[in-house]
């Protein structure tokens, strides 16, 4: 990190509450996040991460293997570098 530019560098980071796919248009075929997806999806994370909160709550759904769909709520930590 300290090599980067200073535009590039990472500042703050989390930990998801829920693993990504992309068979569900969350990730791309090669693992890069989708940046349409996360933000048209947690826009109250993505204030977070570029804000100045220490802690964000999101909720979304996690959709089971047998096609059952859950409910969460996580109270996401805001990491700085």
């Amino acid at each position: 990190n300290k090599d980067l530019p200073d535009s590039a560098r990472i500042r703050r980071f989390t930990h998801f509450f829920k693993h990504l796919d992309p068979h569900h248009a969350q990730l791309t075929r090669s693992r890069k996040l989708r940046r349409s997806f996360f933000i048209n999806k947690y826009p109250q994370l993505m204030d977070s991460l570029y804000g100045e909160e220490d802690a964000v709550e999101v909720q979304g759904e996690i959709k089971y293997q047998d096609g059952r769909i859950g409910k969460t709520t996580a109270c996401l930590q805001m990491r700085r570098l």
